[in-house]
């Protein structure tokens, strides 16, 4: 048809012009040293921006340490943007009306694109309503000539015409105008005309990616108006920096050895500041390459658990709180700008910190030096005294991570409990006190909100009037008569007078009913009447302590030995308590209490109100329906609730966007309802999902050791027990390939996972139940983004972590027992203590340099090269041996003091210390010549000889007694060496491989020989993590 293509040709043509109206100029990027350009980063805008948000020069502290940028700092008012120390700060959301980050064409600043609205005649339209290409209308653009048998779209589309130009032909005859779809233009946002007069809505563009109706340039059709840097600006190498449209990109991970990002006084860039201030003074250097170190085991909060990949670092400046929701944190950003030495634990939770300040009393110095511990959002900090090129270990309870938020920092989580699973359990098992679990009103770390799961308090009614307990939150609870508190009719009337346990009527208020004669006991009306033929009095009815028989003298003795106490009646059902009951006592089997049957006065019938409910845990839903409450937590936990419960596709894009930000999302067995189908896209693109494929009662599991955190998680759980073998020894990988039972395994994930997703856990066909399946397997958010733009994790597991357990409105924390951790409980913790820690940037791992002899300050012997090699450097001379002068790894020699000539004497002869002396000629006869070594006399001197060699003999150079030396000089026997001209051990004391501050490879022992440190845990290396001999790295 005509219409069709003349529309066509419309829109291309409109929108080419459209592309340049937005701002596509070509101009070169706000962003960059001049290197970059338009099309590779920036925002496509007409004027330029103000610069790349990476700051100009990072300044630094009084402390030498690096001093971060703030979002004023930067002009920064939307999205993350790096601080020039490695770290990311947060700058706020956009709030106004089609206002993105970076859309107006400043980078991280709030704005709107600039789109230029269509007109009529930019669309050739002369009638109907259109849309203006940038998600407004165009109320009209003419009305057609009705007289002329005119129709609008009867000329093409929307224009006026008799139908010649596009319009088919009607039943009757006349022209009928086809109205065209959102697919027919090519729109998917805003309205727009369908050619025949008419408005039709293409929808609405997605404001979280930064998206708005003709925000590209094209009209109608949703796009970004702020292109985002997508490459790190040349000559940066360290931390964040914002990409300008909301996100962040990464230019690198730690920086190696002392460096820190920003710490040479550049943004971004590695480097150290060459002012040593703070504790730097306090760092000394250790003759022989020794040092000053400490050493601990960093362990979970109940002291048991060892914790692996936690950074333990002494801090150059103070260490700053968190900031408080969810955060975009990478790794490296924990200790850039902050730390002046800096270390890792391995699997095993042990660490060795070397070149720590040295502990001083002396004024302006500073004796307790300052630790910090720590792990994601876990931190643990604490001082210890420590002593000038020696190791101090530090004690235990300091180690440990903190069990409340009074000792250090706890990651605050949230907890969506379910039914058949038990997760804040573990987190009590690793040793979190009780007091911060609570309902998310309170202030404890842990937070619960209750799917179907255990709950901090129940649910409870209470009626607005009358103060009862109710159960029909909404409803109405009745009425109540003033005096008695019995049910009525009729609000306003007034009640009957009644009696307060059986709820017969009375008729007078005060007394006691049921009355009894004092003189035969029978029933009798009025209280204090006379009866019984005036033989008695009316009062209060009794029962005889010893048989329970009737009595009416209250007080008095009955039926011999017996008392007659006030008869009593039970609340709930009117019945008599016994007279061994006191008042007060429990009757109808717990569901009342006896008391007097007196006689009340009903009152006036009042309403009792309204059942308000009382606030309990809260619904789960009010967590995952909330983006703002999403955001306060740093982990977010989804307990399995025993069936599938699928989510709305808004739920979904609640949790994706607060993973994204930098938050952590645990799933486990239904829950995954948040990643298994379309709506959760693309999350079901990191798994091959086949949900609820099996349920097995137990299976054997295999751990992926193929990547470096695998390693580490299997050295784990052969050093905390739950292997089904243990490890071999060696290096990975290890055969058998180490496995785990793990009960109430499901099925719901096949193999393989989508690379770079990680598999953690899984079974196989050689193994029980011989089926193939995934586990355990973790993926990094945004998952659409490179690694170094990613800061938040997911972890998904396919098996419950508390077992044949129903936790359905359990009052925490009842539904966890105090036994010792399961298998899959370990695992839980480890993963936990995983899921919390940094994401990686995706960085090259640091590898170990080695060091030669000169770098390591040693002169002699053998050495480590810092990396688990041996080095030879070179051997002492002049009688001198290695570390025999006091010094590790230097020659020397122990104090000597040197021989003279005495008088008379003559010839050359050993000063004693390894020299010579020469005390010259004789002036008559001959040195040696009367019989005495190196004395003038006359005849012939017959030269002496070398003595046979052992322990302290002369050695070196010796005299021959005739002037000369012995010739060659005088040797020591094997083992024995000359030490100031006699043979001898030297005096040297090889030191130990903490005071060289190895825990790995070897080192030089200063006396010439190495010792060797150890070998690291896989997947850590010796130097790996860019300190000599010391196990670190190993992950990347």
């Amino acid at each position: 048809m005509r219409f069709t293509g003349r529309m066509l040709a419309v829109s291309v043509v409109v929108s080419g012009g459209l592309i340049f109206a937005c701002g596509s100029s070509g101009d070169d990027s706000t962003f960059g040293n001049g290197s970059q350009t338009g099309d590779e980063a920036g925002t496509n805008t007409q004027q330029p921006g103000p610069g790349p948000l990476i700051g100009d020069d990072a300044s630094t502290d009084p402390t030498g340490t690096c001093k971060p940028k703030t979002c004023a700092d930067l002009g920064a008012n939307c999205g993350p943007i790096g601080d020039g120390c490695g770290n990311v700060v947060q700058c706020g959301a956009c709030s106004g009306a089609d206002e993105t980050c970076g859309g107006g064409g400043t980078p991280s600043v709030c704005g709107k694109p600039p789109c230029t609205k269509l007109t009529c005649a930019d669309l050739g339209a002369n009638c109907g309503a259109a849309g203006d290409g940038c998600g407004g209308v165009i109320p009209s653009c003419g009305t057609c000539d009705a007289t002329k048998g005119e129709i609008c779209g009867g000329g093409g589309a929307s224009k006026c015409g008799l139908g010649g130009g596009g319009g088919d032909a009607g039943d009757d005859g006349g022209v009928v105008c086809t109205p065209k779809t959102c697919t027919d233009v090519g729109a998917n946002c805003g309205p727009v005309s369908d050619g025949c007069g008419g408005l039709i809505n293409c929808g609405t563009c997605d404001a979280t990616k930064g998206e708005t109706c003709g925000g590209a340039g094209v009209p109608s059709v949703c796009g970004k108006a702020c292109k985002p840097l997508t490459a790190c600006p040349a000559g940066l190498n360290c931390g964040p920096i914002a990409d300008g449209c909301g996100g962040i990109i990464s230019c690198g991970g730690a920086c190696a050895g002392a460096d820190t990002c920003g710490g040479g006084g550049t943004a971004n860039v590695c480097g150290t500041n060459t002012t040593c201030t703070g504790l730097c003074p306090q760092q000394t250097t250790c003759a022989g390459g020794g040092t000053t170190s400490i050493s601990g085991t960093v362990t979970s909060p109940n002291g048991v658990l060892p914790i692996y990949g936690a950074t333990v670092y002494v801090p150059n400046a103070p260490v700053k709180p968190f900031t408080t929701g969810v955060t975009c944190e990478q790794c490296g950003a924990a200790t850039a700008g902050v730390a002046l030495v800096t270390t890792t634990t391995g699997p095993d939770g042990k660490f060795l910190l070397p070149n720590v300040p040295v502990s001083s009393t002396a004024p302006g110095k500073t004796n307790e030096i300052p630790v910090v511990i720590q792990l994601g959002r876990w931190r643990k900090q604490f001082t210890v005294v420590t002593s000038a090129c020696t190791n101090t270990p530090v004690d235990a309870l300091k180690t440990r991570l903190p069990k409340n938020k009074t000792e250090g920092d706890i990651p605050l989580t949230a907890i969506s409990t379910g039914n058949v699973d038990g997760l804040e359990c573990v987190f009590r098992k690793i040793g979190i006190e009780d007091s911060e679990f609570t309902n998310p009103s309170g202030n404890g770390r842990i937070r619960l909100y209750q799917d179907n799961g255990a709950v901090i308090t129940k649910s409870s009614g209470l009626c607005s009037g009358s103060g009862e307990s109710c159960s029909n939150y909404g409803g109405s609870c009745g009425n109540r008569c003033s005096g008695n508190g019995t049910s009525c009719k009729s609000a306003g009337s007034t009640c009957a007078t009644t009696c307060s346990m059986s709820g017969t009527t009375c008729t007078a208020p005060g007394t006691t009913c049921g009355n009894r004669c004092s003189s035969n006991g029978t029933s009798c009306t009025t209280f204090g009447a006379s009866c019984d033929s005036g033989k008695g009095t009316c009062g209060s009815p009794g029962r005889c302590t010893t048989t329970d028989n009737r009595c009416s003298n209250i007080g008095g003795t009955c039926d011999g030995a017996g008392t007659c106490v006030a008869e009593l009646r039970c609340s709930s059902n009117g019945n008599r308590c016994n007279a061994s009951q006191a008042p007060g006592a429990s009757c109808d089997s717990g569901n009342g209490t006896c008391g007097v049957d007196a006689c009340v006065a009903g009152g006036t019938c009042t309403s009792a109100g309204t059942c308000n409910q009382q606030a309990g845990t809260p619904a789960a839903n009010t967590l995952y329906n909330d983006p703002n409450e999403l955001a306060k937590y740093d982990m977010t936990l989804f307990e399995c609730v025993g069936g599938r419960q699928d989510k709305s596709v808004t739920q979904q894009q609640n949790v994706r966007e607060y993973a994204n930000k930098g938050g952590r999302v645990y799933a486990t067995h239904f829950s995954y309802v948040w990643l298994y189908n379309t709506g959760a896209a693309p999350w079901n693109s990191t798994a091959s999902w086949g949900a609820d494929q099996a349920s097995w009662p137990a299976a054997t599991a295999t751990l992926d050791t193929s990547f470096g955190k695998g390693q580490a998680f299997a050295q784990w759980l052969n050093i905390v027990g739950g292997l089904l073998s243990p490890l071999p020894a060696g290096a990975p990988p290890w055969t058998p390939a180490p496995q785990i039972t793990i009960n109430e395994a499901r099925h719901d994930v096949d193999s393989p996972i989508t690379s770079p997703a990680q598999r953690w856990l899984y079974t196989t066909t050689a193994s029980s139940p011989n089926v193939s399946s995934v586990q355990h397997y973790t993926f990094n958010t945004d998952w659409t983004k490179p690694a170094d733009q990613q800061c938040g994790r997911v972890l998904f597991s396919d098996f419950h972590v508390t077992t044949g357990s129903n936790t359905n409105n359990v009052v925490f924390p009842a539904e966890c027992d105090n036994n010792p951790l399961t298998t899959q409980e370990k695992v839980l913790a480890f993963m936990l203590f995983d899921l919390a820690s940094c994401v990686s940037t995706g960085a090259p791992p640091t590898t170990c340099k080695a060091k030669t002899c000169a770098e390591q300050g040693v002169e002699c012997g053998q050495a480590g090269d810092g990396c688990g090699n041996v080095i030879t450097c070179p051997d002492c001379t002049g009688g001198m041996t290695c570390g025999g002068g006091g010094m590790p790894s230097k020659c020397g020699s122990p104090a000597c003091t040197k021989k003279t000539c005495a008088a008379g004497q003559c010839g050359k002869m050993g000063d004693g210390c390894g020299g010579t002396l020469d005390c010259g000629t004789c002036n008559t006869g001959t040195c040696g010549g009367g019989g005495t070594p190196n004395k003038c006399g006359a005849g012939a001197c017959t030269p002496g000889v070398c003595p046979t060699p052992a322990a302290g003999s002369v050695c070196g150079p010796v005299a021959d007694g005739c002037g000369g030396l012995i010739t060659p000089a005088c040797a020591c026997p094997a083992g024995l060496q000359c030490i100031n001209g006699k043979c001898g051990t030297p005096s040297c004391t090889p030191r130990t491989c903490a005071q060289a501050g190895a825990n790995c490879g070897q080192v030089a022992d200063g006396c010439g020989d190495i010792l060797n440190c150890g070998t690291c845990l896989s997947p850590q290396t010796c130097g790996g993590g860019g300190l000599a001999n010391v196990c670190g790295g190993g992950v990347n």
